[in-house]
Formats: C-alpha cells, sequence, structure tokens
C-alpha cells in the first residue's frame, strides 16, 4: 500500500519528462513554455514545481538520464572474455547507438543557444569521469598483453571518448541520413586500427635467414 503513491509519484515525474521531451523537440526549448508541458503531460501547472524548479532543471534530468542510459549500455556491451580491441568496439558501438537513440534531445542541446549546454555537461562529470576510468582499464589491459599501442591508458581513453563525442555530434548535425550501424562500424574500426598493434613486416634479410 505504502509503495503507491511513490509509483504515481514517479509515474508523474516520467510523464512530465516525456511531455517536455516531445515538445523541446517540435517546438525548440526556448518556445516551450511550462504551461505547454502541464498541458501535454496533463497534470495541473502546481505539478511540474513538485520535481523541478524551472524548464533548465527539467533538461537537467533529461541529460542525466541519457548519461545513464549510456554508461549502462556500454557496461553490458562486453565482457572480460573479449579481447581488448573487441571490448573497445563493442563499447564505442554501444556509445553511439545509444546516442543516437537520444538523438532529439541531442539536436535540441546543440541547436538551441538559449540552454547552457557547457553548464549542463559539467553535471555528468562524476559519470563520465567513472566511463573514462573504465575504458582506461581496458585500454591498459591490452597495452599490457602487447595487443595494442603502449601511450598513456588515460589519454587514451580521453581520445577514444573525444572521437565518439565528435562522430554522435556529426552524425545527429549532419550525417543522419548515413546508417547508423555502418557509421558506428566505421568509426570502430578507425579506432580499433589506431589502438591495435599490426605484425612487423617480415624483411629479404629475415627470410633468407629463416
Amino acid at each position: 500500500m505504502a509503495t503507491r503513491p511513490r509509483r504515481r509519484e514517479a509515474s508523474r515525474e516520467q510523464e512530465l519528462l516525456e511531455a517536455a521531451r516531445k515538445l523541446f523537440s517540435q517546438k525548440g526549448f526556448a518556445n516551450t513554455t511550462i504551461s505547454d508541458i502541464v498541458r501535454k503531460a496533463g497534470v495541473a501547472q502546481g505539478t511540474f514545481y513538485l520535481y523541478f524548479e524551472s524548464k533548465a532543471a527539467l533538461v537537467q534530468q533529461l541529460l542525466q538520464m541519457f548519461h545513464r542510459v549510456v554508461q549502462e549500455e556500454v557496461a553490458t556491451s562486453g565482457d572480460d572474455s573479449q579481447a581488448p580491441a573487441e571490448r573497445v568496439r563493442a563499447g564505442v558501438k554501444a556509445a553511439f547507438h545509444a546516442s543516437v537513440k537520444h538523438a532529439d534531445l541531442l539536436r535540441m542541446l546543440f541547436r538551441d543557444p538559449s540552454i547552457g549546454v557547457a553548464d549542463l555537461i559539467r553535471t555528468d562529470r562524476a559519470s563520465r569521469e567513472q566511463r573514462m576510468q573504465a575504458t582506461a582499464q581496458v585500454l591498459r589491459t591490452g597495452m599490457a598483453s602487447g595487443n595494442l599501442h603502449e601511450i598513456d591508458p588515460k589519454l587514451a581513453a580521453r581520445l577514444v571518448f573525444a572521437m565518439v563525442e565528435a562522430a554522435v555530434v556529426e552524425w545527429i548535425l549532419h550525417g543522419s541520413d548515413t546508417d547508423p550501424e555502418q557509421f558506428a562500424e566505421g568509426l570502430a574500426q578507425i579506432l580499433i586500427r589506431g589502438l591495435v598493434k599490426r605484425p612487423e613486416p617480415v624483411t629479404l634479410e629475415q627470410r633468407s635467414s629463416v
């Protein structure tokens, strides 16, 4: 009995988030009012303020939800039995596809100058750091096994993140007519080829000595 009100509260919050996301996608952040959101969600005006202080706070919640989804998708994309290169491939593709599923939200964030994107991104600093440390550990393992080029794992993780984020922005803003699977696989291939050591070519002298 005691759990029903909490479930209803969670449902109300989700209804507001979903309504706002649809309206932001259609009208933009600046042109969407709180009255629009509550009307779309079918709740009273005062209900909005039970969950959010402002539209900006609601957007922040949407962004945090997005980051949680990406983190969960990446965390379940591979396992320790895979080679480091395959774990990188799986993680890169999982992050890209999870981002594409939220293209409407990200497109609004990138294009609407009334939103302080830099301030919103700072709210993800802790979870971003966790994801980066996990990526660095995968790369460190690959380097220790001799399969990956030996560079600073933390730097390598930052560069992987930078390339994935740049690819997401490129697809969302300029290349959404391209198949996302093809885009993600191309990104993964480029990263893996830069990270994985290739066998040294055998010289004529080495061949003659065999």
